[in-house]
């Protein structure tokens, strides 16, 4: 359900230091929203990097991909 999915994304979109403890497990799931699974694959390819963003360089970035409404509904 989108709730959970939402559940998932959002410690992370908000703290993208704990994708660390996470990443690995966020980057294995499919999520069955079209909309949150675009995000995800972002999410991941964005922060598997040395991408050193906080929470709101890392919503700008995000936002900057396309996923500004998707990110205006999460939060």
């Amino acid at each position: 359900p989108r709730w959970r999915e939402r559940l998932l994304l959002l410690p992370v979109l908000n703290h993208p230091a704990l994708f660390d403890a996470v990443g690995e497990e966020l980057a294995r799931m499919t999520f069955a929203d079209p909309e949150l699974e675009h995000l995800r694959r972002d999410l991941v390819a964005c922060l598997s990097g040395e991408s050193g963003l906080d929470g709101d360089g890392l919503r700008r970035h995000l936002s900057s991909r396309g996923h500004a409404g998707t990110l205006d509904s999460l939060l």
